[in-house]
């Protein structure tokens, strides 16, 4: 259960002051959903091109010169770090499982209503 609150903690972007005009989020919530989508990309090699695109979708309407500002600050490092080390602690069965159950859910989420 840890592990699910950690991943889904993660993806979700809390709706916190951006840090720069126009990154709709905090360089230190990008910094979590970016970690944990390279590390389920690290963990199931099958899925991984589902977590490359929603990495990639997730700011692609982002300037690259505020991202790369997002990227480079002290805020994104830390959590980049924090939660890559603490995925990087759990149970691999356990994290490709709960990779897998987040990307379905994503998906059943985004389909567009009848």
């Amino acid at each position: 259960m840890k592990m699910r609150h950690i991943l889904m903690v993660g993806l979700a972007l809390p709706a916190m002051q951006p840090a720069h005009a126009d990154v709709p989020f905090t360089s230190h919530s990008l910094g979590m959903v970016e970690s944990t989508l390279a590390f389920c990309a690290e963990s199931d090699a099958q899925a991984a091109t589902k977590y490359q695109e929603r990495a990639v979708l997730m700011v692609r309407a982002i300037p690259a010169t505020e991202l790369a500002r997002a990227r480079d600050s002290a805020e994104y490092k830390e959590a980049y770090s924090s939660i890559a080390a603490t995925l990087a602690g759990l149970p691999k069965d356990q994290v490709k499982q709960t990779c897998n159950e987040m990307v379905a859910h994503n998906e059943a989420f985004a389909k567009p209503s009848k």
